[in-house]
């Protein structure tokens, strides 16, 4: 299986998500209610989820997931 290496940029309102240097997925209005974007890649689904974070000044914290399973957050 192949590894899956995404970029993900983020300030306080979008998100763009690069997997192999090809933007997968961009959420302009990603803001600090709980959003969430999803793809696809190799067959499997993903999602980066918004962290709800009560620190205001700081970028947004985000996770990834895997078919339900986080894989990791920043």
């Amino acid at each position: 299986m192949m590894s899956l290496l995404v970029y993900v940029f983020v300030d306080r309102t979008s998100l763009e998500v690069k997997v192999d240097n090809k933007i997968v997925e961009s959420e302009s209005d990603f803001s600090e209610d709980g959003s969430s974007i999803h793809f696809e890649w190799n067959g499997e689904t993903y999602s980066i989820e918004h962290v709800i974070d009560d620190c205001k000044y700081s970028l947004p914290r985000v996770k990834l997931i895997r078919n339900g399973l986080e894989l990791d957050h920043c």
